[in-house]
């Protein structure tokens, strides 16, 4: 699920850009079939986003710009929405899955990828329970990050809508990742400062990864955020408007095993001694 509060400030050259026409394509699989009436050109990608299914912005820039040269080997990216960020790197990983809870999603990332000519797996799930048993060398996510207060959810809003503190995905992400990654692996995560980064990076420490922000931009708050003012200023997520948001990227490192050495042994081995 691609998720932006803030206005994007990307390039001209990678800037999403809506195509007249709607396409009709068929929907997970199921012999059912969607009228898509939104294709996305970003960055050379040519992408499905039906409605539910949130247009890339520049967070996802950020995220691709951020992982890009660490991708290898196999690459999972959780809430994948549009697919943008799963079809960007499929080049450089040796495999990529890529899953998403919204089934529109599943099935425009499906079509994408065949439209773009790049191999990914494509699974529909609740984050980590799609990919159950598996770990990864790099996973990958721009999960739902604004705080939204409660309420009936406007359509489509699960693309964007993070919870009451904007961390309703984010915490299960940061509790569950290091889980899923190999020795070595890497977690990049995008978020917004609404959504306190510090506890991410916290959060990230105690499952025993080694976290840190590798790219940020600040900005004005986007529309989305601007919507919830109010309710952003009741939980402590702006404290100053005109301060705006900072989009950060958070790599976090899952430390290589290390060898049981014999002087590690050794006190063992003394121990059984003077029993």
């Amino acid at each position: 699920m691609s998720s932006s509060s803030s206005t994007p400030t990307v390039n001209s050259s990678a800037r999403s850009k809506r195509a007249r026409r709607p396409s009709v394509v068929p929907a997970d699989g199921l012999g059912a079939w969607v009228a898509i009436p939104v294709i996305t050109q970003y960055r050379g990608l040519r992408l499905l986003t039906p409605h539910g299914v949130f247009q890339p912005r520049s967070d996802a820039g950020m995220l691709i710009d951020a992982a890009r040269r660490h991708i290898r080997g196999e690459v999972l990216d959780v809430c994948t929405g549009s697919g943008v960020v799963a079809l960007s790197v499929a080049a450089a990983a040796d495999a990529v899955t890529a899953v998403d809870s919204s089934r529109a999603a599943v099935a425009a990332v499906r079509v994408a990828a065949l439209v773009n000519g790049v191999a990914v797996e494509v699974l529909h799930g609740d984050l980590f329970a799609a990919v159950t048993g598996r770990t990864f060398d790099v996973i990958l996510s721009n999960p739902p990050y604004l705080p939204t207060p409660a309420g009936r959810p406007a359509p489509g809003s699960h693309a964007w809508d993070g919870g009451h503190d904007g961390r309703a995905v984010i915490d299960r992400l940061c509790r569950d990742a290091a889980g899923h990654l190999r020795p070595g692996g890497d977690l990049f995560m995008v978020q917004s400062s609404l959504a306190d980064t510090e506890r991410s990076l916290a959060m990230l420490r105690q499952t025993g990864l080694h976290p840190a922000v590798v790219l940020a931009h600040r900005g004005a708050l986007g529309p989305l955020a601007r919507a919830r003012l109010g309710h952003l200023r009741a939980i402590g997520a702006l404290p100053d408007p005109d301060a705006g948001e900072e989009i950060v990227v958070v790599r976090a490192r899952r430390p290589l095993e290390r060898l049981v050495t014999r002087s590690r042994r050794a006190p063992a081995r003394a121990c059984r001694g003077r029993r």
